[in-house]
């Protein structure tokens, strides 16, 4: 995937009005069928932060209200999520920010945040699985 590519995706995973870091992943789960690498998130939140599409850190992460707008305009124009995703990574690489700081996470940031989401996908899991065999 191009860094393009994958600063849209996370960009798209990240809650529009606050959520952690495992909201973030869980979000990129469903969008991608895939957990974003700990490299793959600390460039994209950092280029994003510098691109002024994000704010927080990663305990209340959410869009600007610029990366708000950004993802709307380009949804109110794309018949699908994934043509979403095309049009926000060709619009992420026109802005062509080259200075920026990866952002300070930590791996073990990242293993925790995954744990709490996998945590909390397996008690939806169970949860549904009751009601089903209920």
């Amino acid at each position: 995937m191009t860094p393009a590519k994958t600063r849209a995706w996370i960009l798209l995973a990240v809650p529009t009005r606050g959520g952690d870091l495992s909201q973030l992943l869980g979000r990129a789960d469903g969008l991608n069928k895939a957990i974003p690498t700990h490299a793959e998130l600390t460039d994209s939140l950092g280029w994003l932060r510098a691109a002024r599409l994000i704010t927080g850190d990663v305990t209340n992460l959410s869009r600007t209200p610029q990366g708000r707008e950004l993802v709307d305009r380009l949804g109110r124009q794309s018949q699908h999520a994934f043509d979403l995703w095309d049009a926000l990574a060709e619009a992420l690489q026109e802005m062509a920010i080259t200075d920026y700081q990866q952002e300070n996470l930590s791996p073990d940031d990242v293993n925790a945040a995954h744990q709490a989401y996998s945590r909390e996908f397996q008690r939806i899991y169970k949860k549904l699985k009751e009601r089903d065999e209920g």
